[in-house]
């Protein structure tokens, strides 16, 4: 039995049979599976290295056992899977798949994710891909259970028939065909078609691998940051224990983001650096000094924590705005500002893979430092802290949050 075939379309443009001898041409057929569906027709070749007899469709077994619906399949095969998906009781040809864990989970997210099903089933011998469905259901099958459920009539459906590139009527030109043998013609054909193989696989190869690093960066760039409530609070715990006072040295403000504190200290009149130096927390490493002596440049390093499971927290674009919107309407009545940027970006460029991408809007708040923690509690957790800036005037401190908020494309 055969599993994982490359299913081809025919086109439409002549007969079945005849447009299946061209696609089968370079590709040492010597066994070929039509497919029939209400709109696009498919065929697979398999070689005579594959067997010597007429071998069995697995796919075509599995869609008579199983029958009409939408589900998907996947069962071992040895160290491998294969995996099958359908809907509407056809054969979705790009998705009989043998490979891999991960080749075959990959293919069950984008399989459920691109249909669109009301409803995900999965027919599996193992309750462990039952994770990926969310609320779907999985259901007991195996290669085993197929192999005792299927009568003739259906081994007589799977049964691959004969490969021929020269079509029945044109036996009789047997001669001619040996002729342009000899003259190289079909020579020719075959390294075109084998050239053409390599390169599509090698694009196929090149898309996936495209697809793969760019969804590893859309979750890198997801997960980075922490929460907004998680990277203000961190930062307000260094912030909050400065002395606002070092031998005569004054924090005038503090700027933090998501990997150190910078403090800023102003001098007062007898402020000298060895007196910093000296009265300085010992846990801080020693201070900056640049060209202006009335500044002293204080970096405190911290660690912030990622955010796991953003990811799947994140809201539509249209509902994310809606959410920031209103925290910004009620900020504003206790002396807040909380602004977004007019634009929205995709965190990653996907043109033409069919991916889709995370966007970014920026995000900014300003107001009394007292209400920062406040305010931050109340910001969702699809929001990411960037930095955060403190300045103390004569008789009040005032905060400015940056930040980014993620949502699902609309």
């Amino acid at each position: 039995m055969l599993l994982g075939l490359d299913w081809l379309p025919l086109n439409g443009f002549g007969s079945r049979s005849s447009e299946a001898r061209q696609l089968g041409r370079g590709k040492q057929a010597r066994w070929q599976m039509l497919l029939t569906s209400r709109e696009v027709h498919h065929v697979a070749f398999a070689r005579k290295s594959d067997s010597r007899t007429a071998p069995v469709c697995g796919a075509v077994l599995a869609l008579r056992a199983l029958g009409a619906g939408n589900y998907a399949v996947v069962c071992a095969v040895g160290a491998e899977f294969w995996m099958l998906g359908v809907v509407d009781g056809e054969l979705v040809a790009r998705f009989d798949i043998v490979g891999d864990r991960q080749t075959v989970t990959g293919a069950i997210e984008e399989f459920f994710s691109s249909e669109q099903l009301e409803k995900r089933v999965l027919y599996s011998d193992s309750e462990e891909w039952g994770t990926l469905l969310g609320e779907g259901e999985v259901r007991k099958f195996s290669l085993d259970i197929l192999s005792h459920s299927v009568t003739k009539k259906d081994l007589r459906a799977a049964r691959f028939s004969p490969y021929s590139s020269v079509p029945v009527g044109a036996v009789v030109s047997l001669l001619a065909v040996l002729m342009l043998l000899a003259s190289g013609y079909f020579y020719l054909d075959y390294q075109e078609a084998q050239t053409k193989q390599r390169q599509a696989a090698a694009a196929k190869k090149a898309a996936a691998e495209r697809l793969a690093a760019l969804k590893k960066q859309i979750s890198a760039t997801l997960t980075e940051k922490p929460t907004i409530s998680i990277g203000l609070k961190n930062a307000m715990a260094i912030v909050g224990q400065a002395p606002m006072l070092i031998s005569g040295w004054k924090l005038g403000g503090a700027m933090c983001d998501t990997t150190q504190c910078q403090l800023t200290y102003k001098a007062s009149e007898l402020a000298t650096w060895d007196g910093y130096i000296s009265k300085k927390p010992a846990a801080w490493p020693n201070p900056s000094f640049g060209d202006d002596i009335q500044t002293v440049t204080q970096i405190i390093p911290m660690q912030q924590p990622a955010m796991t499971d953003r990811e799947s927290r994140l809201p539509t674009g249209y509902d994310a705005k809606y959410q920031i919107g209103n925290l910004a309407q009620r900020a504003r009545q206790v002396g807040l500002v909380v602004s977004m940027e007019s634009s929205t970006t995709a965190i990653v460029a996907a043109e033409g893979l069919g991916l889709s991408v995370p966007t970014k809007t920026g995000l900014k708040i300003t107001g009394p430092a007292p209400l920062a923690i406040s305010i931050a509690s109340r910001v969702p957790d699809y929001a990411a802290f960037h930095s955060v800036t403190f300045n103390n005037s004569v008789d009040k401190t005032k905060f400015e949050l940056i930040g980014a908020f993620y949502a699902k494309p609309d």
